[in-house]
């Protein structure tokens, strides 16, 4: 009772939270003590893409298009910062409801003068490419992590994900098979319950690292460890896990310092990883 009643008391900021895939740049700005995000964020991955677009591929003018939902909304502005900033022009920019899959209005309003589409949201994406590519539109279509999904983006896409320019989608976490030990954990996975989701590293390594929070706790407190107990030893931690090529810890925010953005084109109706992005500097 005694314990109850102490941890009732306790500030609801000692209460560690951690999140395996949310990315809105806003989760971490606040800078909770107590907040962590284990993946990378849309400002990060933004960046990353907008980048790889720019200067590897010469991209120069993008449409885009996201969806009227705070993910859609965060990835569109992450994206179009980032390649404003790098020179780069946003010739239009449209938003789409979530759950539409009649794009052929929204592809024909479309000027031609632009070479890559880019989508801020996630089940809508396939259709929107289908919608190009029967408008006889080439352009490549690149998108936020909403789009690196088997079931709901290359099953619908089908043979459109390889046609004209194809597709550049990204992760905030390496391909299966990258970092030592995902692979194990994914055959692990497929044969007792059925092949893995896109970030279920994410979410295995997560729960470890809390996990390993909490035994570093017990030992530190021999045994009776409080909620700031669990959050300090959480700010100490430093886990090599499955997800991440180096080992997990935080910055001053809550971020894990370990995320990186992954890069991927679509072969054979696979996701293919051409290339991994560390985070870039920023403000810590």
């Amino acid at each position: 009772m005694s314990l109850s009643l102490r941890r009732r008391s306790m500030p609801p900021t000692t209460l560690p939270m951690i999140t395996p895939i949310a990315s809105d740049t806003a989760l971490t700005e606040r800078s909770l003590p107590n907040v962590f995000r284990f993946t990378n964020r849309d400002d990060q991955t933004g960046a990353a893409i907008a980048r790889h677009l720019y200067d590897v591929l010469g991209k120069r003018r993008a449409v885009l298009a996201e969806t009227e939902t705070m993910y859609g909304h965060s990835m569109g502005i992450a994206f179009s910062r980032a390649f404003l900033s790098l020179g780069g022009r946003i010739a239009e920019r449209r938003t789409v409801r979530e759950g539409s899959r009649d794009f052929d209005p929204l592809v024909a309003s479309l000027r031609a003068d632009f070479d890559l589409l880019f989508y801020g949201g996630s089940f809508e994406g396939a259709f929107i490419l289908r919608a190009m590519r029967r408008a006889g539109l080439h352009q490549l279509f690149a998108s936020g992590d909403g789009c690196w999904d088997a079931v709901n983006f290359l099953e619908p896409a089908g043979e459109t994900a390889t046609l004209g320019e194809g597709v550049l989608v990204l992760s905030a976490t390496p391909e299966v098979g990258r970092v030592a030990g995902s692979s194990d954990f994914a055959a692990r996975y497929a044969a007792r319950f059925g092949p893995i989701g896109n970030y279920a590293v994410n979410s295995y390594d997560s729960a470890r690292v809390l996990i390993a929070a909490i035994k570093n706790a017990i030992a530190e407190s021999k045994g009776n460890p409080s909620r700031r107990d669990v959050l300090t030893a959480m700010r100490k931690l430093r886990f090599k896990g499955i997800a991440y090529g180096d080992p997990v810890q935080w910055d001053k925010k809550g971020d894990n310092l370990a995320a990186v953005t992954a890069l991927h084109v679509v072969e054979n109706g696979r996701f293919r990883q051409v290339a991994e992005i560390p985070q870039m500097q920023r403000a810590r």
